[in-house]
């Protein structure tokens, strides 16, 4: 199993300076890919926003991603006091 933690998009203090991220249409296979992939690579905390934004990916998919990923027990949330330490 794949120790990612995912943080909370409840967990996020500020959202002001966010740029505007243009997104890519491909299937939900290929964007649950990526996002595995991207997790691999990149271990540690990550908000779903972020992971939208860095794979150019709409962020209603990869919440939907994420919550199945989640349940699937292949990544877990953190806390926030995890995510301040």
């Amino acid at each position: 199993m794949m120790r990612i933690r995912l943080v909370p998009i409840s967990c996020r203090l500020a959202l002001k300076g966010t740029p505007i991220v243009s997104t890519r249409e491909i299937s939900r296979d290929e964007a649950q890919r990526l996002v595995l992939e991207y997790l691999d690579q990149n271990p540690g905390f990550h908000y779903p926003s972020d992971l939208a934004q860095k794979l150019g990916l709409d962020l209603e998919l990869v919440f939907e991603i994420t919550q199945a990923l989640l349940r699937d027990h292949v990544v877990e949330t953190a806390s926030r006091i995890e995510v301040e330490a």
